[in-house]
């Protein structure tokens, strides 16, 4: 399932904004700052992102 939503990021936003998210990212990080990195590098939410993945998932 990760592998299915990473590559779908990738494909949705470029491999340059998706490595910007992972470069800096850091396993004690709090939630609250993931979803801030992941919208600043990608300019949507964790929950629309997801949302996207799903419905592309069912086409």
């Amino acid at each position: 399932m990760a592998g299915s939503f990473v590559l779908y990021l990738t494909e949705r936003f470029g491999l340059p904004a998706v490595l910007g998210f992972f470069r800096g990212a850091a396993r004690d990080h709090s939630l609250a700052t993931t979803r801030a990195r992941l919208q600043a590098a990608l300019g949507v939410t964790l929950e629309e992102a997801e949302a996207e993945w799903l419905d592309a998932l069912r086409q």
